[in-house]
């Protein structure tokens, strides 16, 4: 079985209009910790904790200790300050340590914490959790393998147009795993997941679309050749090599007016940004989505006391203090906390 990759930690950094940022500071900071002026950017998100900017400093500043950015590396005030964000309602700092004790890289794994975290972030939508959650039933990690369940999860992430979710769930229906098979319905959603730029799906979409002879997928040998040759544009070295014979043997079976209309079609594409999200993008606004959800919800049942984010995140790992980190002698050991695991990360 095709094994799927787990997004196991934040791989940009970009910080963005969802925010709502409007602090000088904050701007400032995130700046000076893109251009790698930690320094800088440290001095400028210390001042912010504890004001309504806290979650995201507090964000900013646990990277900078995991990575040793500016600070001398510590991985267990990283650990706490990621609580703190998460705490603060910083859904992507949750990711983060579902990544972290995912990933056993910087200390011990702890694969059934990781899933708690990522099913925290997941109960306010945040598509990043939903598919790890969905790569964690898919291959059985940690977890019962459970089609039917990563389909789920992979769908309600891939509804908000997170584009590796929308891949996964156009592969599942394509094959029939966790879904009924429905060819059509497939190909929307790797056509979805391909126009964001996904190489994998393009080369999927080329690969289907050259040889598919089913109701609701007939072959069109000029929208394969298309994703090819995007593939060629857009994959690493490995990918153009496969991109490139795959779209030359193609050319063979076309004719030549096939063959430029394909090219047209390529050369006039654009990626179509729908929802390119990382675990730092959106966080704010999917909680407080889910909050104003919450509150609707137990309205219309009579009741008024909606949990927040802080007392669900207690609840959930049996914290009350909150400058505690969840449990860390289960998953990072008190002294454990290396910078190089023995074991290399998961490829799933």
């Amino acid at each position: 079985m095709r094994k799927m990759t787990l997004i196991l930690a934040a791989s940009s950094l970009a910080w963005c209009a969802s925010y709502g940022l409007a602090d000088a500071g904050w701007k400032e900071g995130a700046a000076a910790y893109e251009r790698g002026d930690y320094s800088l950017a440290f001095e400028e998100f210390s001042p912010l904790v504890g004001t309504k900017d806290a979650s995201q400093a507090l964000y900013y500043m646990a990277r900078m200790y995991e990575n040793g950015q500016g600070v001398r590396q510590d991985i267990g005030k990283a650990l706490q300050l990621y609580y703190k964000a998460a705490q603060a309602g910083d859904l992507r700092s949750a990711v983060e340590l579902g990544s972290l004790y995912y990933s056993g890289e910087k200390f011990a794994r702890n694969v059934s914490l990781a899933k708690q975290w990522f099913e925290y972030a997941a109960k306010f939508g945040n598509p990043v959790a939903l598919y790890n959650l969905g790569i964690m039933y898919a291959n059985g990690a940690g977890v019962p393998a459970d089609n039917k369940t990563a389909f789920n999860y992979f769908k309600q992430a891939a509804n908000q147009g997170y584009s590796l979710a929308q891949k996964e769930v156009g592969l599942m229906l394509y094959e029939g795993r966790g879904a009924p098979q429905d060819y059509d319905l497939a190909l929307r959603y790797l056509v979805k997941a391909a126009n964001q730029g996904d190489v994998d799906a393009q080369m999927n979409l080329g690969k289907l679309l050259s040889n598919l002879k089913t109701k609701g997928a007939p072959i069109n040998l000029v929208q394969a050749h298309k994703w090819y040759n995007i593939a060629t544009a857009y994959g690493d070295e490995d990918i153009r090599r496969q991109a490139i014979k795959a779209r030359d043997d193609l050319t063979a079976r076309m004719t030549h007016a096939e063959v430029l209309e394909a090219q047209k079609l390529a050369s006039e594409w654009k990626p179509e940004v729908v929802y390119a999200l990382t675990p730092e993008e959106g966080a704010e606004v999917e909680l407080k989505k889910a909050e104003k959800e919450e509150v609707k919800e137990q309205a219309q049942k009579g009741d008024t006391s909606v949990e927040s984010a802080p007392s669900f995140l207690d609840k959930l790992f049996g914290h009350s203090d909150s400058s505690a980190a969840p449990s860390h002698e289960q998953g990072a050991g008190a002294a454990d906390n290396r910078q190089n695991a023995n074991e290399p990360v998961p490829a799933l």
